[in-house]
């Protein structure tokens, strides 16, 4: 077979190397002595994920602290080599690196301010090299580390050009509103800005990103005051504390995500967060802590008609005892709804098989829903998805009464696995259950297909 890509320039290969990913593209410097250096001046991502090896240390961590086989002084020690490690993987593709510009410079490990010479030094180099993305994720040992983030200085920043960026994504990076507020003013391309545990942010103003398209603020736990004016935002998403109306100009705003303390103004006073964009929204996320909050919220609001809402995701943590039916308030006010997603994450206490027959099956022998659950005929509803099923009574209510008022419903989906509500390492988030309470989760998602109604197909997450 003739090898048509070697007779090719070496910009056209440049080129090519560059659809794949950094690692993928440094192999090709095996093949031969051609091909030795044309993975230096790679212009896709730089991408340095070190997830990996911190997956491996916080469990390592964890079992290690629980049978006291090491100290914190030697967790320490031990995360102090992988850093040294990191770094110097980081310094020497860096140092090897060639090409004029990148699209993409991604850091991923538990770095601390003690290592910001290095990361201002790395900043430079992507703002060097015009680097449009910029994601600085610098996740955290949470058995080691408190309070030591990398902070952004506005001083540093003045001689960057960053006019470049078009997303800009951190993570356990501190900054000030000054610090934001300059990124804004001088980034006209942003497009994307996404903020996640940032303790010294306190009132954030958006006015000049005119291309803003998506913005994250997560998990910053001193914000005060947010208002955002911002004419191309589809996209907001929000965790946090409770902040008055951010909306001021936003006329294409049709995904909102929200979660934290600011949950219940959402939900017991619709209008304050919502106001003037109810009418245009297309998806809505809301996170759900019924453990801690109360749930009468819902029962107690008259909920305006959301009348262009098309997906609905509810990410409800609750007691394995506690009913969910009063979520359906919400579902019976988004008539043209499409699409249902349910993420469930019960208390530990429920991870487990049903106490008694009579508990397992005692919804089944009930009549018609509780009145909180009530809930109009769902005309456009067509596809529901469960997650964190468990089959107890409380989710098991749930989606009969979905059965019963969606007459024409496409398919419904049963996962028992446990989801995730926040994007974190995958040690972090996902449940490791006992294969026996899965497969009686799986059980008793079956017991649905006798209340399927016609035409709708229940598939069973394995």
């Amino acid at each position: 077979m003739d090898d048509r890509i070697s007779v090719l320039p070496d910009e056209i290969v440049c080129t090519l190397l560059s659809l794949l990913t950094m690692k993928e593209a440094a192999r090709t410097s095996v093949l031969s002595h051609r091909w030795e250096n044309l993975w230096k001046y790679f212009t896709g991502s730089l991408d340095f994920d070190g997830s990996k090896t911190m997956d491996r240390m916080e469990q390592e961590m964890e079992i290690s602290l629980e049978n006291f086989e090491m100290s914190l002084k030697t967790i320490e020690m031990s995360l102090e080599t992988e850093r040294a490690k990191y770094i110097n993987w980081v310094n020497k593709v860096l140092n090897l690196h060639q090409g004029q510009d990148i699209d993409g410079f991604r850091v991923c490990f538990d770095l601390d301010k003690k290592s910001a010479c290095i990361i201002d030094g790395w900043i430079n180099f992507a703002m060097g090299k015009r680097v449009r993305r910029l994601e600085l994720d610098l996740i955290e040992c949470s058995a080691v580390r408190i309070g030591q983030s990398y902070t952004f200085s506005l001083s540093s920043l003045r001689v960057l050009n960053v006019s470049s960026l078009t997303a800009l994504c951190l993570r356990n990076v501190d900054m000030t509103d000054e610090v934001l507020a300059h990124f804004l003013s001088n980034c006209p391309l942003i497009e994307e800005l996404s903020l996640m545990e940032s303790e010294s942010l306190v009132n954030i103003k958006i006015a000049s990103a005119l291309k803003l398209k998506r913005l994250e603020l997560i998990i910053c736990n001193s914000l005060k005051n947010v208002e955002i004016s911002a004419i191309n935002l589809v996209s907001f998403k929000y965790f946090g504390p409770r902040i008055n109306n951010p909306f001021k100009n936003v006329p294409l705003l049709s995904e909102v995500s929200m979660g934290g303390s600011h949950w219940e103004r959402v939900v017991c006073d619709p209008f304050s967060s919502l106001s003037g964009v109810l009418y245009q929204l297309e998806t809505l996320v809301l996170r759900l802590d019924f453990e801690f909050s109360d749930r009468g919220c819902f029962t107690r609001t008259t909920f305006p008609e959301f009348l262009n809402l098309k997906k609905v995701e509810l990410q409800v943590t609750a007691y394995s005892d506690q009913s969910i039916l009063c979520l359906t308030s919400l579902i019976d006010a988004s008539p043209c709804l499409y699409k249902l997603v349910l993420k469930l994450r019960y208390s530990s206490r429920c991870f487990s098989e049903p106490d008694t027959e009579a508990e397992e099956f005692a919804v089944w022998r009930r009549g018609k829903p509780r009145e909180e659950g009530r809930s109009r005929r769902l005309e456009c509803l067509k596809v529901v998805e469960i997650a964190g099923w468990v089959g107890n009574t409380s989710d098991t209510e749930f989606a009969l009464n979905l059965l019963e008022n969606a007459a024409l419903l496409d398919k419904i989906i049963i996962d028992p696995s446990h989801p995730s509500f926040l994007q974190r390492r995958v040690s972090t988030c996902c449940w490791n259950a006992e294969p026996n309470v899965l497969a009686g989760a799986r059980e008793r998602a079956k017991l649905l297909e006798t209340k399927l109604p016609p035409g709708t197909e229940l598939v069973i997450v394995c």
